[in-house]
């Protein structure tokens, strides 16, 4: 039970003066009559419980879905994350015995996974794979979708009955070990390079640049070593650094087994096809100096999302700046500021002229949700936002304005995106299809240049939750991503949150492509 909170010592209420020794004995009170009521109700609920499981497999055959089908072909590492959810719920899951194209996937034996729907735990399956879109009731307390393999945009399908058969049940899923990486060749005296699609790709690089080496990223396809390298592609000179060849080789080793990389070890610069290594094509990276606003009127919920995403996942240096500190503080020891949802009121005017300065010198700064929209109003950005129109409907009756109002809130729905894979932001996709977490009314309108929109919301954009006709019109077509090149520096809106909970998987990488590869972005793709 939520119980009232004082937010203090004592707090002054519609109800009269709330202090924080009654709030205390409320949450100890409510927990004792739960623990009482729950005692004396013993039998209903574990009648209640037993019924629950032992009706599990008629649940099941009344279904038209038998399994479910997933896997990402080329990241092992969101495959293992999603597993290990699943496991964690004691939900079965076993290992595709034959290659399968189900809903136009090809789902292959090396990467795929199968999950029957017909075990004890098959309505919470139904709950996380299903794609529901119409509801009884237009008014949610919270999120209105949880389709668990689009969180971690991950390939995945039903099967029917008409196409289901056990024997598509593989080996089942047990113990799960974290996925291996390798550096494919002989050690290398002229470079290294790995892939971008893997999920701890960017805790590598940070590692690589880090440990003091230099780094590029490549902006077209190559072929060497009778491997295609795609764009995104992440190459280690081994001359010319600050480590020696000895020392990098085991440093490209360990960052492979801890992180899931594969590393392949380049013996010349001339290619099979594409770009040569010496080739402009190529950008110079940097590592991040990172700073995140903080304190204030700005989201904790948001901030320690990032904070959690760069610490935690990826190793990689944040600072989390109070506003009342950045007023008053020299950043251009940055290189990179975020700007998440919250009232940036707090900002003098002063810094923010300090802010636009520090963007036109080269700094990248990304605005999300509300945080961007700021940076739009004060002139740091040319991002245009969907005016709210008015309510044409004249008269309404008065016990209906809750249910009217509620209707038009998106609490969290999940939509659809096309990403631009040749994007720098774009790197470390393989399908231009992906799916977006929204649970907001900011629209962002398509930018004028036609290539700074990188990710846009499809004409038809609602895949799972709940949204109201009138939002869904406004919806449609509008960019989920918006880039500006103001002086040397690059401005990156986000109109929706890329990393809510920390269990959205399959957008974390935009935001970390900003990051890594924001001031990589053509200044002519962007004014």
């Amino acid at each position: 039970f939520e119980q009232a909170s004082s937010r203090g010592h004592a707090q002054t209420s519609v109800n009269g003066k709330l202090e924080f020794p009654f709030a205390i004995k409320n949450q100890f009170t409510a927990t004792l009559s739960s623990l009482k009521a729950a005692n004396q109700l013993r039998v209903e609920l574990n009648t209640h419980l037993r019924d629950f499981y032992s009706n599990a497999s008629a649940f099941a055959n009344n279904e038209s879905v038998k399994a479910f089908v997933f896997g990402s072909q080329k990241d092992e590492a969101r495959n293992f994350h999603l597993l290990n959810l699943l496991r964690s719920h004691e939900i079965e899951v076993y290992k595709l015995s034959k290659d399968i194209n189900a809903s136009g996937i090809l789902f292959n034996t090396n990467h795929s996974y199968i999950v029957p729907v017909n075990q004890s735990q098959s309505r919470l399956i139904k709950a996380l794979f299903e794609k529901r879109t119409r509801f009884q009731d237009s008014l949610f307390y919270d999120v209105s979708a949880w389709t668990i393999p689009l969180a971690f945009n991950i390939e995945y399908a039903e099967i029917t009955s008409r196409n289901y058969n056990p024997n598509l049940l593989g080996d089942k899923v047990g113990r799960l070990f974290f996925p291996i990486g390798s550096v494919v060749g002989e050690k290398s005296e002229y470079a290294y390079a790995f892939e971008w699609f893997g999920y701890y790709a960017p805790k590598a690089l940070f590692n690589i640049l880090n440990s003091g080496l230099k780094a590029k990223v490549s902006n077209e396809t190559f072929t060497a070593e009778g491997k295609l390298f795609e764009k995104g592609t992440i190459l280690i000179p081994v001359t010319n650094q600050k480590l020696t060849p000895d020392q990098i080789h085991k440093l490209i080793y360990d960052i492979a087994e801890t992180d899931g990389i594969d590393f392949y070890g380049i013996s010349s610069g001339l290619t099979e096809s594409g770009i040569n290594l010496g080739s402009p094509s190529f950008s110079n990276l940097r590592k991040p100096k990172t700073l995140v606003m903080v304190d204030g009127g700005v989201s904790s919920y948001e901030a320690g999302e990032i904070w959690h995403l760069f610490d935690q996942r990826f190793e990689m240096d944040l600072s989390l700046v109070p506003i009342s500190v950045f007023n008053s503080i020299d950043i251009n020891k940055y290189n990179t500021i975020v700007l998440v949802s919250g009232n940036y009121s707090e900002i003098t005017t002063k810094s923010k002229e300090k802010l636009r300065n520090w963007v036109t010198g080269g700094g990248v700064v990304i605005g999300i949700k509300s945080g961007g929209k700021w940076l739009a109003d004060n002139g740091i950005s040319n991002v245009k936002y969907k005016k709210i129109d008015a309510d044409t409907i004249s008269v309404r009756p008065y016990e209906e304005i809750s249910k009217s109002r509620g209707a038009q809130v998106i609490g969290g729905a999940i939509f659809n995106g096309n990403l631009d894979l040749s994007h720098p932001i774009g790197y470390g996709y393989y399908n231009s299809k992906i799916s977006i977490f929204r649970n907001s009314t900011l629209f962002m309108i398509k930018g004028k240049n036609p290539y700074s929109s990188p990710l846009m919301y499809t004409s038809n954009p609602l895949a799972s939750g709940y949204i109201s006709v009138e939002n869904e019109q406004k919806l449609r077509s509008t960019a989920a991503i918006n880039v500006y090149a103001l002086g040397t520096g690059r401005v990156i809106t986000f109109s929706d949150n890329p990393n809510f909970r920390a269990f959205w998987y399959g957008t974390n990488k935009l935001l970390i492509n900003s990051v890594f590869f924001g001031h990589t972005i053509s200044a002519n793709s962007a004014r």
